[in-house]
């Protein structure tokens, strides 16, 4: 299929726009991390300047904590002694010695 006087000129009328636009779609990926980034920055500034909730204090002291948190805390303290235990099951190391060491001293030098 050839290519007619009349199709080179609307396509060369429309190549400027073909450059714009797709000049377009290659910065979108940058403009939405630049807008990410501005957003996170937002975000952690406004955390570091607000007063954060204290947690809520029974009557002796203690911090209350969901179920939620109670349920982690106790699986940690459950693997934690799971590997203090297999730990303790090794059988200890055998130190071997020389019997004679420290009986004889070598003053010839």
């Amino acid at each position: 299929m050839a290519i007619q006087p009349l199709d080179l000129q609307v396509l060369f009328s429309r190549l400027e726009q073909v450059g714009k636009e797709q000049s377009a779609a290659k910065e979108v990926h940058a403009q939405q991390q630049l807008q990410q980034a501005g957003e996170l920055v937002k975000r952690t500034d406004q955390q570091d300047h607000s007063v954060n909730q204290a947690s809520e204090v029974d009557q002796k002291g203690i911090a209350r904590l969901d179920p939620e948190e109670k349920r982690r805390r106790e699986r940690r303290k459950e693997k934690r002694r799971q590997t203090e235990g297999e730990g303790q099951n090794l059988t200890p190391l055998e130190v071997v010695q020389d019997p004679a060491l420290g009986k004889k001293i070598d003053i010839s030098g």
